[in-house]
Parts: C-alpha cells; sequence; structure tokens
C-alpha cells in the first residue's frame, strides 16, 4: 500500500516438503525420482508433481497439466493408477527430470484475538493509507490493520514472507528494501521473482 514506510520483506518460493522415506527406500537410486514420494505423507490422490528437463515441453511430454513454478507441473494421475504407480509412470518418459507427490500439508488453526480496545484506540483511527484501492481491500479490517496502526506503524520491523515470490515493479513496492530473496524451486539465492501473484499480494498486505 502506498504511503506505508515499513522494512519488508523476504520472499520465498515454497514447493514441496523433502520428506525420506516408505516408497524412497523401495526407489533408492531410480531415476527421474524425487524425495517427495513416501505415500504415508498425506498427498493428493488425483495428482502428481512432475520436473521438466531444461528445454523439454510439458504439453508434448506429459499432456495435461496445470503450470506450478518454474519447470513444475501437476499432472493427473492416470485412470485406474494410484499416485505411487503415476510416479513410475512419469518418471520414465523422456523430458521428465523428476516426479513426486504432490504433498498436502494442513497448519493448526489460530484463533483470532482481538486487539484490546483501551489499548488499540478503536475510537479513533490515526492512520489511512493514502492507497485509492484502500476501500477496496477488504482482507485489511479483517486483520485488524487500522487498530494495529493506532499501536505501531511497523518502523523498523523486518518481517519473512513464505510464498510463490514477490514482484518488485510498481509503486506499492518498489519503496522497500528487500532482504536476502531466496528461491526454494531452484536453490538460488538473491532471486524470487514472482510468477504467481499470491506472494506479491501477501507482500504488499505485510509492507
Amino acid at each position: 500500500m502506498r504511503g506505508l514506510r515499513v522494512l519488508p520483506v523476504m520472499a520465498v518460493v515454497l514447493v514441496m516438503a523433502l520428506v525420506p522415506a516408505g516408497l524412497v527406500a523401495a526407489h533408492e537410486g531410480g531415476p527421474g525420482l524425487g524425495a517427495a514420494t513416501d505415500p504415508d505423507v498425506p498427498h493428493d490422490p488425483d495428482s502428481v508433481l512432475v520436473k521438466m528437463a531444461p528445454g523439454a515441453v510439458a504439453t508434448a511430454v506429459v499432456g495435461e497439466h496445470q503450470p506450478v513454478s518454474d519447470r513444475w507441473v501437476k499432472v493427473p494421475v492416470p485412470a485406474g493408477s494410484t499416485p505411487a504407480e503415476a510416479l513410475d509412470h512419469y518418471a520414465g518418459l523422456d523430458g521428465v527430470e523428476l516426479a513426486e507427490l504432490d504433498y498436502v500439508i494442513q497448519l493448526d488453526p489460530v484463533e483470532a484475538q482481538p486487539l484490546d480496545a483501551t489499548v488499540s484506540g478503536d475510537a479513533a483511527v490515526a492512520f489511512t493509507p493514502n492507497d485509492e484501492f484502500y476501500e477496496f481491500q477488504w482482507h485489511m479490517p479483517k486483520i485488524q490493520t487500522e487498530q494495529a496502526w493506532n499501536i505501531s506503524s511497523g518502523e523498523g520491523v523486518v518481517v519473512a514472507v513464505v510464498d510463490t515470490g514477490v514482484s518488485t515493479d510498481g509503486d506499492d513496492l518498489d519503496c522497500h528494501t528487500f532482504v536476502s530473496p531466496f528461491d526454494a524451486t531452484t536453490d538460488t539465492p538473491g532471486s524470487a521473482e514472482d510468477d504467481h501473484g499470491h506472494g506479491t499480494h501477501v507482500s504488499g498486505t505485510v509492507a
């Protein structure tokens, strides 16, 4: 949001957990299989994740797919197959570098904690952003931003954002300093370019 001066934001692309167990041992050393292959870890029963080899065209190699990030795509489990069988199928295709299960990670719910009105000063809002689209940002009141601004503007705070990355283009984030961006998909420090948009949205909300 324009007008806020906070020292953000480290953006990280988060794709898959690495959990070596179960099926990993059965396929140890097998070509084309990544680390996320344990069928005992909760995973999507209808799709698996495939990393295309450099220069390979997903449509020509795996057919139906959904882009995820970088060279990773989500592909359906063939009819009549299990996800584990799908791994072997896709890992054996020319043009596929890795195949992994699409692990499902569930965070424990967190109960909202309303700010104390006597501390946050609900009766008088001390700050309103100069963002012309602020009135359309429904999520800001839900996280009690105006009450929080009565307590602190966040000056000097460094925040880490684990998401799809961040775009530094545009007016909302160009005034901020980015600390140690890192791309976990390609294991590349110094870069976290957002190819999805969600991470940029979240970073803008935090900033």
